[in-house]
């Protein structure tokens, strides 16, 4: 096992938290994690990957060991993506091949459609594409039920909600099923609910749904909503490996139909019995697939 150092990493804006293995002046390869997760999702493939490549993970703003601002449009995506490229930097890479999973993968698709001269490849795991996203909410009812949840996340009333369930019971209702089957420790349980516990951390981590401008309409609606997506398309011109896990029940398969458009460089793998929990799920299958689309089989 690769040993696992951590940074602390000065954008000018935030100071982030980064877990790294492999040796600097490796081909950079960077793990974004999802809400409300942190470096710690990723620990196995930093294993798995920081022999071949300087693998990092960072925690994201607002999550787990990273700084917290306090303003909502703190939060907009620009700033994660700026945020990315000032860990480029930092790490001394010309490119990077980022890894992004949920929120984080949410990330990679702006820096790939921002960034193309500094994207080597693209690798999503279970997070739609912008574009996409946005139209099935509009045009697809299960979708739109399906993400009503976020609604739900960018109430004012959420972090109350929460802490009157527990913070403990609310890591159990999303993470109980990996941490019963031994995906995730006791350890990193411990450690996730002692960061979510911290003040301010709840707000952190439910601002990245607030300041996201994605429209979701009520379900059972019909919504009209002109979103002008001609104007601002996601175009990503990187070779692109997109992995999903078919189970999925908050983000549905039909956000793969048309990816081919905004993606010409795509390649997609389905994992049946996968969940949208699936870097916990299959972490060797989902290394495996990574390591031969990249040729390092």
């Amino acid at each position: 096992m690769e040993t696992i150092h951590h940074d602390q990493v000065h954008t000018g804006r935030v100071r982030l938290h980064v877990a790294r293995a492999g040796a600097a002046g490796g081909r950079l390869l960077m793990f974004l994690h999802g809400f409300p997760e942190s470096w710690m999702s990723w620990r196995k493939y930093l294993d798995g990957f920081g022999g071949d490549f300087l693998a990092v993970a960072p925690d994201l703003r607002g999550f787990n060991d990273s700084d917290r601002p306090v303003a909502v449009a703190d939060y907009e995506i620009g700033h994660v993506v700026d945020d990315i490229r000032a860990l480029v930097a930092h790490y001394g890479a010309q490119r990077v091949t980022l890894v992004g999973h949920d929120w984080g993968g949410i990330a990679a698709w702006h820096f790939a459609a921002r960034h193309a001269e500094l994207l080597e490849r693209l690798i999503i795991l279970n997070a739609p594409h912008p574009n996409i996203f946005q139209r099935a909410l509009l045009s697809d009812p299960a979708q739109r039920a399906a993400s009503q949840y976020m609604t739900r996340l960018r109430d004012s009333g959420c972090e109350a909600r929460l802490q009157g369930v527990g913070i403990e019971t609310f890591w159990m209702s999303l993470f109980g099923e990996h941490f019963q089957r031994g995906r995730i420790s006791q350890a990193d349980k411990e450690s996730a609910i002692a960061a979510w516990s911290q003040p301010g951390a709840l707000t952190a981590m439910l601002n990245w749904y607030r300041a996201s401008p994605i429209v979701v309409p009520p379900d059972g609606s019909n919504p009209v909503v002109d979103i002008n997506e001609g104007n601002h398309p996601l175009k990503v011109s990187a070779p692109t490996l997109v992995i999903w896990g078919m189970q999925d029940n908050l983000l549905l398969p039909c956000l793969l139909d048309g990816l081919q458009t905004f993606v010409p460089q795509l390649t997609v793998k389905r994992l049946d019995a996968a969940g949208h929990g699936l870097i916990h799920e299959e972490p060797d299958q989902i290394t495996a697939l990574i390591r031969a689309w990249m040729g390092k089989s």
